[in-house]
């Protein structure tokens, strides 16, 4: 610290100067001095030196050192003039007091240019701030420009329709891709209502999407919504709504809109399809099963009877072996009869054409019981009525698959139906007692882990408009619950 100290060079100037100043003030002490000063032209009277020579060093030191500094040289000059007033100065009391007084002005002045240069230091600061906030400023905007400009191409050349609108949904500009999902030029969409371009049930959707946005939650991918183009045709889209970073005083909300009009045609074209492949197979099943029940069960009833009477009527001339064999194909006949019937019965049972739903269940639910280490029940609950034969068709046929499903797989004791009916739905909701199994997160999970038997009960649901939710859980069983609305 000391060696740093003494390679400054205002120190040795400050030491120059307290040196000049202590030989000048006791210039009359000392012989040499004595006789310069008193052959010199000019002569300085004892105050006008402490004053000019003592105060200089101090504010010296103040201006390069601040106030300690100063404040050390006005001691060490003080020390230095002390002396003549108490050995030399034949006025020992006012030469004791100057000498104070000059301590407490050098001081003073340290402290005076120490607070002006402390303030000078922050104007500096402050100076040095503000070029710095101004730099920063021109660098944002730089950046600034450069990310409009990237959001700008980016905006522009992007494949989905994108709008940015106000918060009441007045359009502020769109880009090209919008301008071909809906063919309107952007002088036309500019300042139009985005509600304009939906259905009177979508525009009320697309409200409460936009006031999620303008309160700052950013809306994922809604249901597919149609928008009506310039020309009348319909497309079908999906809204992300969120408000624009950076836009929190004058919030504005951009609506990208993802054209799903192609996958939305596929997918009807192929629910149209999977409904035709479904009522092909039920109407398929009905004839095969009529078949089975009209013409193979008749003949083997036919069979199994003529058998039975050929041996009555041939009983005393029959050998005992001849009598045995024809006996054992009559009950092969009737096992042939009975597995025919109930094979006809699982493809369309008579009972839901003849008797409706409920009676359909519960035949279902008596079948079931019939399997060994199998407990089932139904119960219902409303008034019982009958739904449109597509719709009792649907539920029959989840029911059945959820009971098969169970009987195979579960490993269940107990399994029960219920059937609620209201006004607005019927809901079928049956649950078993088994191991259960762990749920994916997709349906479209389902597929490769060999649960086929789920995804035809979603899409049957689907061809109703009806809901099907699958719960279950590893060794707490397994809930299936369909409602088919009105």
């Amino acid at each position: 610290m000391l060696k740093q100290l003494l390679k400054v060079p205002h120190l040795w100037a400050i030491l120059a100067i307290m040196a000049c100043g202590t030989a000048l003030y006791y210039a009359d002490q000392i012989p040499v001095l004595r006789d310069v000063m008193t052959q010199a032209p000019f002569t300085l009277a004892r105050y006008s030196t402490y004053r000019l020579l003592s105060i200089i060093p101090v504010a010296y030191a103040a201006f390069v050192f601040r106030f300690r500094g100063g404040a050390i040289v006005a001691v060490v000059v003080s020390l230095g003039l002390l002396p003549r007033a108490v050995f030399i100065s034949s006025q020992r009391p006012e030469a004791i007091a100057e000498t104070f007084a000059f301590f407490f002005m050098g001081l003073l002045v340290s402290w005076l240019i120490d607070r002006q240069q402390r303030a000078l230091g922050r104007l500096e600061n402050a100076r040095q701030a503000l070029l710095d906030s101004l730099q920063t400023v021109r660098d944002q905007r730089q950046l600034l420009q450069l990310s409009e400009e990237r959001y700008r191409g980016l905006f522009e050349n992007a494949g989905e329709a994108i709008l940015i609108c106000s918060t009441n949904g007045r359009i502020i500009t769109a880009n090209r891709s919008c301008e071909r999902l809906t063919e309107y030029n952007h002088d036309e969409l500019a300042d139009a209502s985005i509600y304009e371009f939906f259905s009177e049930d979508d525009a009320e959707t697309v409200r409460g999407i936009f006031t999620e946005g303008v309160r700052g939650r950013t809306v994922g991918e809604t249901e597919e919504l149609c928008l009506i183009r310039k020309d009348g045709t319909q497309a079908f889209v999906r809204l992300s709504v969120g408000r624009l970073p950076g836009e929190e005083q004058t919030p504005v909300v951009q609506v990208i809109a993802l054209d799903i009009t192609e996958e939305t045609q596929l997918r009807k074209s192929m629910e149209h399809y999977i409904t035709q492949i479904t009522r092909a197979q039920e109407d398929e099943r009905l004839r095969i099963s009529r078949e089975l029940h009209d013409d193979t069960a008749q003949v083997l009833a036919g069979l199994s009877r003529d058998i039975a009477s050929f041996v009555t009527s041939h009983e005393e001339e029959l050998l005992q072996p001849m009598a045995e064999q024809l006996t054992k194909l009559r009950d092969t006949a009737d096992t042939v009869l009975e597995g025919v019937r109930r094979f006809s019965q699982n493809l369309r049972p008579s009972v839901l054409d003849d008797l409706g739903l409920i009676p359909a269940l519960e035949w279902l639910g008596t079948d079931l019981e019939k399997q060994p280490g199998i407990t089932a029940g139904i119960s219902v609950s409303g008034e019982s009525r009958r739904l449109p034969p597509e719709e009792e068709l649907v539920v029959f046929r989840v029911a059945q698959e959820a009971l098969s499903n169970a009987r195979r797989h579960s490993g269940a004791s107990r399994i029960d139906m219920t059937v609620d009916i209201t006004d607005e739905a019927l809901t079928l909701i049956i649950s078993d007692n088994g191991h259960g199994f762990e749920m994916p997160q997709r349906a479209s999970d389902l597929v490769p882990s060999g649960k086929l038997g789920i995804v035809g009960m979603r899409e049957r649901a689907r061809l109703v408009g009806a809901t099907l939710i699958v719960q279950s859980e590893i060794e707490k069983g397994t809930t299936v619950t369909l409602r088919v609305p009105e």
